[in-house]
């Protein structure tokens, strides 16, 4: 028999917090403030974020005779509905006496401050967003040495973040500020969320056993991070920091990267955290022809989440404009070397170059240990079909006294991946010989304990390393697209030459640090600075053309 649904009911979270039982809890008041804030951030630019985010709108809901209340938050659209005004003209509020504030957070901050002062201070009447209220909750906040002794200071340091009227200095556009609410807000309130409430160590690790055959690239962790990691902070500068550059006005070519690998879970955690990400990924299914509408991953790498889940987890975090191909050709990593699944590649390599498709970038993190004719020859073939404007990234092996695998040892069509830490010294285990007699120009990155999503799902090897450096160079294919908006002087036959292998390898060797011979690190910040300086795109520009300038008119005579 099916079970018997439990019988639930819903109160506002002013009613609830005027109610005699409930009491302040550090450990209560974080949880919801975390679940607003991620709410907050998911919807910032969508329709539920014209209504009140106050304690009479947002509702709870709790199991009859259960004094449980469920962290189920519901704002209701039906209760202080306001005018249909644009989202952007909230964005522009301005509260008397406390200069341009954006109302998303400030009402954000004070939910923070009621739910921990609790419902002692002022009598519940004011219950949507008056001046009044902010002013008195502002107060209280401004008084907390005097009476806030308990409070968290870490919560505290949020809850000031949320009234910084400066905190989106120099960020433009939507997008740009959702950013910002990520890495400012979000992600203290979760390491905060995870330490005091869910008792985490500031790590816990757990490795999984190196099953893999020689094909397989990746050893996994999965690591709760309550301060950020060396690797997690690297991934932060590196690739969040520079987002508000292409926020700015102006046309930015979608690049588009194909993944072949185990396929992609929907249930993956970075789906849950954002939702709307499913629309950037084309599903392909390689090894079940017959379905092409169910998303799979059967891979077990990560015990509930598959290699292939990770990897395109990590791209779509990295690049939040770029689309994302996936191309199924395997149920696990271990049938990587079976005779269908190499029939599968050939088939996904020829499949991402047909026009509907038309990729730019091709991300292999696999590797053989002899050559695959066949696969060969589709990759070659596939950039002969794009005109050599086609990039293809593959993992070179996670046996350092070994040779590089097959595909990475293609030099001449191939770019072949190697492992870094984060201060760029290569990592023995992740930096084999080449296959080749006389050594190609080699380049390595992030390839140790690098966060796949924001769940605590880490991963090491050159298979991850080789979606980070694929990303490293969408993201200078989309700044390239952006400077033919802004400098006149830049045109499209100079953009396009960085979709060639060799002018992107320029490109890498010119800013990237020399670590060995023919070993090159690198990383999107060595071209793309810091956000928060004020950038000079027409030199960053002239800094990219004065690189392949002298070898596209090579490449003309």
């Amino acid at each position: 028999m099916g079970r018997v649904p439990v019988q639930v009911y819903s109160h506002s979270l002013e009613e609830l917090m005027q109610a005699e039982k409930w009491i302040p809890s550090a450990g209560r008041d974080i949880r919801l403030a975390y679940i607003f804030a991620l709410a907050i951030w998911q919807y910032y630019d969508t329709e539920w974020m014209p209504h009140p985010w106050t304690k009479s709108n947002i509702e709870i809901t709790s199991e009859i005779d259960s004094d449980d209340c469920y962290p189920y938050i519901n704002p209701s659209l039906w209760r202080g509905r306001t005018s249909s005004k644009g989202r952007e003209t909230l964005e522009e509020t301005r509260i008397a006496g406390y200069g341009t504030v954006y109302p998303k957070l400030m009402a954000l901050g004070i939910l923070m401050v009621e739910l921990r002062k609790g419902p002692t201070y002022g009598d519940g009447s004011q219950t949507d967003m008056t001046e009044q209220r902010i002013r008195d909750n502002m107060d209280y906040f401004n008084y907390l040495p005097r009476y806030g002794r308990d409070w968290n200071p870490d919560y505290v340091n949020v809850i000031r973040k949320c009234f910084d009227s400066s905190l989106f200095q120099g960020s433009s556009g939507v997008e740009s500020r959702q950013h910002i609410i990520e890495r400012e807000i979000v992600i203290p309130l979760e390491r905060l969320y995870r330490y005091a409430v869910c008792n985490e160590p500031p790590t816990r690790a757990i490795t999984e056993p190196d099953e893999s055959p020689d094909a397989e690239a990746s050893q996994i962790s999965i690591q709760a991070a309550v301060s950020l990691t060396p690797e997690e902070i690297w991934i932060q500068e590196q690739f969040m920091h520079v987002q508000p550059i292409f926020a700015e006005p102006g046309t930015i070519q979608q690049v588009k990267i194909a993944v072949f690998d185990t396929g992609c879970s929907p249930d993956a955690p970075h789906f849950r955290q954002r939702r709307h990400d499913w629309r950037r990924v084309v599903w392909r299914d390689f090894v079940e022809t017959n379905n092409q509408t169910a998303w799979k991953d059967e891979d077990t790498t990560a015990r509930s989440l598959g290699h292939g889940s990770l990897i395109v987890s990590l791209l779509l975090r990295l690049l939040p404009k770029a689309k994302i191909f996936v191309g199924r050709i395997a149920r696990t990593r271990k049938d990587l070397e079976t005779k269908a699944a190499k029939q599968a590649i050939k088939d996904a390599i020829r499949w991402s170059v047909e026009p509907e498709q038309d990729v730019d970038i091709i991300n292999l993190s696999f590797g053989f240990d002899q050559e695959v004719t066949g696969i060969s020859d589709a990759i070659e073939e596939a950039i002969r079909v794009k005109k050599h404007k086609l990039l293809v990234f593959a993992a070179a092996s996670n046996q350092g006294n070994g040779i590089e695998k097959f595909p990475a040892s293609m030099h001449a069509s191939v770019i072949s991946v190697r492992g870094a830490g984060t201060s760029g010294d290569p990592i023995p285990a992740y930096n084999p010989r080449p296959m080749a007699s006389t050594a190609p120009r080699m380049f390595c990155t992030l390839a140790e304990n690098v966060p796949c999503d924001s769940a605590g799902h880490n991963m090491s090897g050159c298979s991850v390393a080789t979606p980070i450096l694929a990303a490293t160079a969408a993201l200078f294919l989309q700044y390239a697209s952006l400077m033919t908006t802004k400098d006149p002087k830049v045109h499209g036959r100079q953009v396009q030459a960085l979709y060639k292998k060799n002018r992107m390898e320029d490109l890498f060797r010119s800013i990237g640090r020399p670590m060995q011979k023919d070993l090159w690190y690198v990383q999107p910040k060595d071209l793309l600075r810091d956000s928060n300086t004020d950038i000079d795109h027409i030199i960053m520009a002239a800094e990219i053309w004065t690189i392949i300038g002298r070898q596209l008119e090579i490449d003309e005579t």
